[in-house]
């Protein structure tokens, strides 16, 4: 089992963010961060998810084992955010359109 707080730390790390930004990229308080820290305390479940969409992943890759993630470009992470505001019919359709751009896929 992974240490969250390590990982979540060093995912922002590596994207040169400050605490604050990632506070600021999920839309949680800099408090509520502080005391996961102080008290060695799991974030919540939804806590995890805003944490996750603000680096561009998904929850499953947020709490992987370090060797089993995948680093994202700022571009894609921008996609993957726009992508997940769609609704499963523009998620078709969009599908559908990218499929036909590349009819060998």
């Amino acid at each position: 089992m992974i240490d969250i707080l390590r990982q979540i730390e060093s995912m922002r790390l590596k994207r040169s963010w400050s605490e604050n930004e990632l506070c600021k990229r999920a839309g949680i308080s800099q408090s509520t961060v502080n005391t996961w820290y102080r008290k060695h305390q799991t974030p919540t479940v939804q806590s995890l998810e805003k944490i996750s969409d603000a680096f561009g992943i998904t929850l499953s890759m947020l709490v992987a084992d370090e060797g089993n993630t995948v680093e994202i470009t700022e571009e894609e992470r921008e996609f993957l955010v726009l992508l997940n505001k769609l609704t499963p019919a523009q998620k078709d359709s969009f599908l559908e359109f990218l499929q036909s751009m590349f009819p060998e896929y």
